[in-house]
């Protein structure tokens, strides 16, 4: 049985726009911190462990979620497109 390999960067795109009463800059910074990263990543229940934040273009974010049943996902990608309070462009 063959299996498909899916290619390195792939054309999906998801565009979320959320609407929160909070400013722009600090939505922006619950994103961008590794301290507030950590403490809403992941559905309850999650705990994120941000192992990498480099909050700039071209750099990269790591994190780790450990789930109650002692499994854990890692999710990781690269900052895009960082235009402060507007924008934020990223890889998962």
């Amino acid at each position: 049985m063959a299996t498909a390999t899916a290619p390195a960067e792939l054309s999906t795109t998801l565009m979320m726009t959320r609407r929160f009463e909070a400013t722009p800059q600090r939505v922006f910074e619950a994103w961008l911190d590794p301290v507030q990263v950590a403490q809403w990543m992941g559905p309850r229940g999650f705990r994120a462990d941000v192992k990498q934040l480099d909050a700039r273009t071209g750099g990269a974010y790591a994190i780790t979620m450990h789930m109650s049943d002692g499994s854990s996902v890692h999710v990781s990608g690269i900052y895009k497109e960082i235009s402060r309070h507007t924008r934020l462009v990223f890889t998962w």
